[in-house]
């Protein structure tokens, strides 16, 4: 025959699901040291992080992109009409355009900005450690210093190229949706600063535009 397990008694008053509760209780009260520090940890990391971060201000200007007029073969009046197919590559030109070297090399002729202006994070500790275990190792390999012999690019050009590099990423446009609007957003740490830019890209971009046409 099959024996059935003898069912457990509960105190009256006592349910299984109260029973339940007091025994996860009894294994939380044993953790109570490891929860207690994981808790301290977890709440010092997070002050940590919230204390130490530089905050990212965003800045933007709103450029209207005029549509091409050409003349109608039939009237021969100017007219503005485009097909979605044209809007959208005309669109993504000036996309390309307001970041092209051109426009952000004339923002940092306006303003000289330096890399360390353009840097919108502190580099962490692991990077500024790898930062200086690859110098020991230049150094110890003896490429430093003929860096810009074996390369043939002459340091200024290598520098304007990584101030270049930097503003574009600090640089986001977008289209506004239904519109020939175009958003010109800056991330910086400086409010200020983040403002200029933006201004500066907006205006270096139709100075550019206008002067190509």
């Amino acid at each position: 025959m099959k024996e059935t397990a003898p069912l457990k008694n509960y105190p009256s008053g006592v349910t299984n699901q109260e029973t339940h509760c007091s025994e996860l209780l009894d294994v939380l009260y044993k953790r109570k040291t490891f929860i207690l520090l994981f808790c301290i940890v977890f709440i010092s990391i997070t002050m940590y992080r919230t204390y130490t971060l530089t905050p990212i201000y965003q800045s933007s200007v709103k450029v209207l992109i005029e549509a091409k007029s050409s003349n109608s073969p039939i009237t021969g009046k100017r007219t503005a009409y485009e097909s979605n197919t044209s809007q959208l590559l005309d669109m993504g030109t000036h996309f390309k355009l307001i970041k092209s070297n051109p426009v952000m090399q004339s923002v940092l002729k306006e303003y000289q900005f330096g890399e360390n202006d353009l840097n919108t994070s502190k580099p962490g500790f692991l990077r500024k450690l790898m930062t200086q275990i690859k110098q020991n190792f230049s150094l110890l390999a003896g490429t430093n210093k003929n860096n810009s012999v074996t390369t043939g690019i002459d340091p200024a050009i290598k520098k304007k190229n990584r101030l270049v590099k930097a503003l574009r990423g600090k640089v986001n446009v977008q289209q506004i949706k239904k519109t020939r609007l175009v958003e010109i957003s800056v991330l910086d740490k400086n409010p200020v600063q983040a403002a200029k830019l933006a201004n500066s890209v907006a205006q270096k971009y139709i100075e550019f535009d206008l002067s190509n046409r």
